[in-house]
């Protein structure tokens, strides 16, 4: 023997049995679509939450880059400090020749001094050095491995040089300091 009753809220009728059975609930779309608001928004956080290490993950080369040339340029410093000689001022005109080195040697998977001699021409200067590494995992790793080799810890103390440049790309790095 089935009980109908009318279910006010969606208008239709449904059956239920007369003894120990579960009503069956039908909700009103707007009541529904209440209900089912804090699920949609979880569902939206979560895709939020999985997309953004997607996006970290794709600015974070560019980043870690940046870092380690900022970095780099700090130790220089540093460096020629503890060496009794003046600190290099950044210079943008540097920086910009150094980044554009420093592409090229990612593009082509290799460190080289290509093209030194045209960023001399552009830097417009009497006198430039210039310091190129990759693969290193940290600017001070970096820098010891320099300071090991007496061409480049020459190039880092050149006592005539008050500019530099450095930037990164990739796992490719490029000093440029000039007069």
């Amino acid at each position: 023997m089935a009980d109908y009753r009318m279910n006010l809220h969606a208008g239709m009728p449904r059956a239920r049995a007369a003894t120990n059975a579960r009503p069956v609930v039908a909700l009103h779309p707007a009541a529904a679509a209440r209900r089912a608001w804090p699920h949609a928004a979880c569902a939206c956080f979560l895709l939020l939450a999985l997309a953004w290490p997607a996006a970290a993950r794709a600015q974070a080369p560019a980043d870690r880059a940046a870092e380690l040339a900022e970095r780099v340029a700090a130790l220089v410093n540093d460096y020629r400090v503890q060496q009794q000689l003046g600190a290099l001022r950044a210079a943008q005109a540097l920086d910009q020749l150094a980044d554009e080195h420093s592409r090229q040697m990612a593009a082509t998977g290799r460190i080289s001094h290509e093209g030194f001699r045209g960023r001399f021409e552009r830097a417009a200067s009497t006198l430039c050095v210039e310091n190129v590494a990759a693969g290193f995992d940290s600017a001070e790793a970096l820098i010891e491995g320099w300071q090991r080799s007496p061409e480049h810890d020459r190039n880092l103390l050149e006592p005539r040089v008050a500019r530099m440049g450095v930037a990164a790309a990739g796992r490719h790095l490029t000093l440029l300091a000039c007069r």
